[in-house]
């Protein structure tokens, strides 16, 4: 067994799955879903563009991506401001930034990068 050294993931020598050391999963949506989400942030918060700059909602697949802790809090206090803002969320934009700040908070909680 050993540590990832840019993820801090651990690296099993035995065939384990890696799920069983992943302390918080969020399924964020396919592409359609993502884009849609994207494109709907943009919208209701144009001046607010961390989560929109950050790797949550890239245009693409993710491949092994990361945010660095330094960036946890950032991502979160954006996420969590727009959902106190008053604004009228659609749901599944609400639940979308109640998933980023749940992964924050394990993010900070275990001291590693959020990994995709």
């Amino acid at each position: 067994m050993g540590l990832d050294e840019l993820t801090g993931e651990t690296i099993f020598s035995d065939d384990r799955p890696y799920w069983e050391s992943t302390v918080a999963k969020e399924f964020i949506g396919n592409i359609t879903g993502v884009g849609w989400i994207r494109a709907t942030l943009k919208e209701v918060d144009p001046a607010n563009s961390l989560i929109l700059r950050e790797t949550f909602l890239k245009d693409g697949s993710h491949a092994g991506d990361t945010i660095e802790l330094s960036e946890v809090p950032k991502i979160k206090e954006s996420a969590a401001a727009i959902l106190s803002s008053g604004l009228e969320l659609d749901p599944e934009i609400a639940e979308f930034l109640r998933k980023v700040v749940r992964l924050c908070d394990a993010a900070q909680l275990e001291e590693n990068p959020i990994v995709f």
